[in-house]
């Protein structure tokens, strides 16, 4: 394919094989090859069926389970029940079905980075066309400010730079030019590239088009992301085996009761189908899927406090099992700012504060605050940087927007600090020529007439400082020695390896007949200093990093930059020790070198990969995936979007980020705040957290109904409950508790433990013994209870099982606050919803008791007051017996977390 090759190949070769020339096209050449190229646009995303979409949102065994529920409700006359039911249904469907337009919306947002118009040479002229109406052969010319319209290989250029950080992860504007490069260069060193959506920043070119539309970089991105496919979430899975498994106990245990009741008992077939059906509507899980979606809903507005906007609600508790950050490097783990940080003399090193565009910081030597413009070198330094640019720096509402090359902005923005204003000094300079940065000098420059006719410079140390003899000194200009060079280089190193890029300072006097900058001129420099330059870590990251480490979640960076520069921001965050070189990062070219063992066995242990491209993270994140482990994705750029389309959860910076990786990703974190991530992950663990307590409570409430009905019938006739009396058990004790429940605090430090395995089940062999010990103790007692009036009076029998089994189930809402932590020790009140929830609960069911009209409806007997006390004290039997169960429990996890790195757990 030729736009893989071009880059290699001489502009010639390109040109005979386009049968282009550097005239350009006329516009019948342009309209005829059109014709076989198509528009140069993105791709139209499959046409979506609403119908469709919504069809698929009924593709759960929940959704299967609680149809066959709803059924059997209107078969057997429960209109009621079953309307509830398929309103749940369809409640959910929709729900689903409002959230599926994301990937379209993905390609529409990238359709948004092509310019409407390009300058073109169109029948031997200039012409402004269409940027759509570009075809591969055109000659389309670049100016800064410009959006590349195409992807086009560059003919000639003059000092001209990109910005490709949303393409390829570089931080630091591209210099481009137009010699041929060998074939196996990354993308990202494609110099003599540019690349649709880029923008120019600096300089001009003329290139020739070799891809429009689809067949771009930005299309391959675009067909890559509406292509990807995301498998279940961990969340759906673990929630569809826990309906299927309820399921199953529910029609089994609502069989087990019509043939016991019917067979054994010989019931009245009519009664004994209508109370299986009742019991079969009470146990299974239709209130599950709205309670999972309130417990989401709880999380993702606790989320969005924390300024993580959740696009995709299942994810969040599938940030409960990621055990894999992967986080690009630009606008992520740093501020995608270019800031002066260091400012280095022959004399001295001073530090400069203050991040970003915001034209305010310090300036320090050893520690303390200096004046600059008091120091003749600093303020020599400074004018140069005040100078020495073609950038603006201005505010637009509440952030600073930057106009030009970000490097050269970085100049603007140093001076600023010191007081500085461009206009300003230009004026009391009297500056009269400025020449752009040339990639023949490496330096771009001002000529001034005031006080002196000079010459000042920016330009690659390497020119600048190597060409320099004398350097100025606080006392005036002096030789510049051997050891003041060996000074330096060992300063510039240390920089460099901080991922820092120099440029250095100089000027020299010229004769006043000069009146204009010539390549001539630009030798024997009196050299002033070096600007440190770097794209900032956002602040706390390195913490944020070690918060995730000791939450048992492996950092990963994947960045488009140099693999030098990823070493020291591995190593400034902590994703590498200090002592670690160059061997400890991966490129791209390496990882597609390995076979598949080879690839396994260094991600084991690699944490740091460069020069990648989008396809390379999508490729690292599958292998990763395929490895076993859950994996969230951190960008911000266009060449992220794959990758946090493909990740398990996927997480974009909202304010810096591009609208292609918001739409692609999962979470959006408004804040640009990388410790926003861990509040998620937290969340997202104590969201799974409370789907168990929820779950585990309404596993508990309809075993417990089942043991005693099948309980009661093995010895009696009478069924211990009505089949009214079941539903309203159902409404008053798993409705509104367990939407509290959902809203549970958290109780425990969960971000000091390791990310759950993938395979863990929300029901957890740990919470066996509790659900057996609650399910048995209601069951027992209700039965008991049951049994010794059923002989005398089967309706007073009837009542007393019916009120008993509320109160337990209302009391047991207050032991699933935790399945470790005594109710004692969490406060009673920590959880107001609960507590209201409960009392609103307890006089219903004395309305049901001590109202005629309602005791006659559910055919219930009057209950004296004591018989009423007695009921509600043996039902706080149940807070008693737990109670004793978790101090047992919390004795033996201290005594096993004296030997375990982690405290074990169970449940909640």
């Amino acid at each position: 394919m030729l736009l893989d090759e071009a880059h290699a190949k001489t502009i010639e070769a390109v040109l005979k094989e386009l049968r282009a020339t550097e005239k350009g096209l006329t516009n019948k050449e342009a309209e005829e090859r059109r014709t076989r190229s198509g528009l140069n646009e993105l791709p139209a995303t499959k046409k979506i069926y609403p119908l469709l979409i919504f069809i698929r949102q009924f593709r759960s065994w929940f959704i299967y389970i609680l149809f066959a529920a709803s059924f059997i409700s209107f078969f057997s006359s429960k209109i009621v029940d079953g309307s509830v039911i398929l309103g749940i249904v369809f409640l959910n469907a929709f729900i689903g079905f409002v959230q599926e337009n994301r990937a379209e919306r993905t390609v529409q947002a990238l359709s948004t980075l092509i310019e409407p118009k390009a300058t073109a040479l169109r029948n031997r002229e200039t012409d402004v066309v269409p940027a759509r109406d570009l075809v591969p052969g055109d000659i389309i010319l670049l100016r800064s400010g410009d959006r590349v319209p195409a992807d086009a290989r560059i003919i000639h250029c003059r000092e001209f730079k990109t910005q490709e950080s949303s393409m390829t992860g570089e931080s630091f504007p591209v210099e481009k030019h137009s010699r041929s490069l060998s074939l196996g260069s990354p993308l990202a060193d494609r110099t003599n590239m540019v690349w649709m959506g880029t923008l120019v920043v600096s300089g001009s070119a003329n290139a020739l088009v070799v891809g429009t539309g689809s067949t771009t970089m930005l299309g391959g991105i675009a067909h890559t992301v509406s292509t990807a496919e995301r498998g279940m979430t961990h969340f759906q899975s673990k929630t569809n085996q826990l309906a299927l498994q309820l399921g199953i106990v529910s029609f089994v245990a609502a069989s087990a009761t019509f043939v016991i009741g019917y067979v054994f008992r010989g019931l009245p077939l009519m009664d004994v189908f209508v109370f299986s059906v009742a019991s079969l509507v009470s146990t299974i899980p239709e209130g599950l899927p709205a309670i999972l979606a309130i417990v989401l809903a709880i999380g993702a507005y606790r989320m969005a406090q924390q300024r993580a906007v959740v696009r995709h609600m299942p994810v969040i508790e599938d940030l409960a099992v990621t055990s894999i950050i992967m986080t690009d490097k630009t606008g992520t783990l740093t501020q995608n700012t270019m800031t002066a940080r260091t400012l280095l003399t022959v004399e001295r090193i001073i530090e400069v504060s203050g991040d970003g565009w915001q034209p305010k910081g310090l300036f320090y030597r050893d520690g303390a605050v200096i004046d600059p413009l008091h120091d003749l070198v600093l303020k020599k330094l400074l004018t140069i940087a005040a100078l020495c640019n073609n950038a603006s720096v201005h505010l637009e509402g509440d952030r600073y927007e930057v106009a030009g090359d970000p490097t050269e902005a970085s100049f603007v923005v140093l001076a600023q600090k010191a007081g500085f204003a461009k206009d300003v000094v230009s004026a009391h300079h009297n500056a009269i020529d400025y020449m752009p940065f040339a990639q023949e000098t490496r330096t771009q420059g001002v000529l001034v007439t005031r006080p002196e006719r000079e010459i000042y410079v920016i330009g690659s140390e390497e020119v600048v400082l190597a060409g320099a003899k004398h350097y100025l000194s606080s006392g005036g200009k002096k030789l510049l020695e051997a050891p003041d060079r060996a000074r330096l280089h060992q300063e510039i190193e240390r920089l460099t390896k901080q991922a820092m890029r120099l440029v250095a300072c100089g000027y020299k006097r010229v004769p006043e007949k000069v009146t204009q900058i010539t390549p001539d001129l630009l030798h024997n420099f009196i050299f002033v200093g070096l600007i440190a330059i770097i794209d900032p870590l956002r602040p706390n990251v390195a913490a944020v990093v070690a918060e995730a480490q000791k939450a048992g979640i492996t950092v990963m960076m994947a960045t488009g930059d140099h693999a030098d520069t990823a070493l020291a921001i591995g190593k400034s965050v902590g994703l590498l020790r200090a002592s670690d070189g160059r061997e400890y990062v991966l490129t791209e070219q390496q990882l597609a070198s390995m076979e598949n063992a080879q690839l396994r066995e260094k991600l084991l242990t690699a944490r740091v990969f460069a020069r990648m491209t989008p396809d390379a993270k999508l490729q690292l994140i599958s292998q990763l995936q395929a490895m076993g482990n859950v994996v969230a994705m951190i960008g911000d750029g266009v060449n992220d979007a794959p990758a946090l389309k493909k990740a398990n959860v996927g997480i974009a910076m909202g304010t810096i980020g591009t609208d292609v990786a918001r739409e692609a990703a999962d979470i959006v974190l408004q804040d640009d705040n990388f410790q926003s991530l861990l509040k998620a992950i937290e969340q997202g663990r104590l969201i799974f957290a409370n789907i168990r307590l929820t779950s585990y409570y309404m596993i508990t409430t309809g075993l417990a109904e089942i043991m005693t009905i099948l309980a009661s019938m093995a010895f009696s006739d009478a069924l211990p409950f009505t089949a009214l009396q079941i539903l309203w058990i159902n409404f008053i004790t798993d409705g509104v508790p367990n939407v509290a429940l959902a809203a549970e605090p958290e109780h425990d430090d969960l971000m000091s433990e390791p990310p759950r395995r993938v395979q863990t089940s929300i029901l957890s062999r740990d919470a066996l013994p509790f659900i057996v010990i609650v399910v048995l103790i209601m069951a027992v007692a209700t039965t008991a209870t049951f049994k010794l009036f059923v002989g005398f009076d089967p309706r007073k029998a009837q009542t007393m099982a019916f009120t008993l089994m509320v109160f337990f189930q209302l009391f047991n809402a207050l032991n699933m606050r935790s399945l470790r932590h005594s109710i004692f020790s969490l406060g009673w009140f920590s959880n107001p919803l609960l507590t209201v929830s409960i009392v609103a609960s307890f006089f219903l069911q004395i309305g049901v008791i001590f109202i005629q009209p309602l005791r006659d409806v559910f055919g219930l007997s009057a209950l004296s007051i004591a018989e009423f006390s007695l009921l509600l004290l043996v039902s706080i039997i149940i807070i008693l017996a737990l109670e004793f169960y978790k101090r047992i429990v919390s004795s033996y996890e201290k005594k096993r977390s004296k030997a375990a790195p982690y405290p074990a757990r169970s449940g909640a």
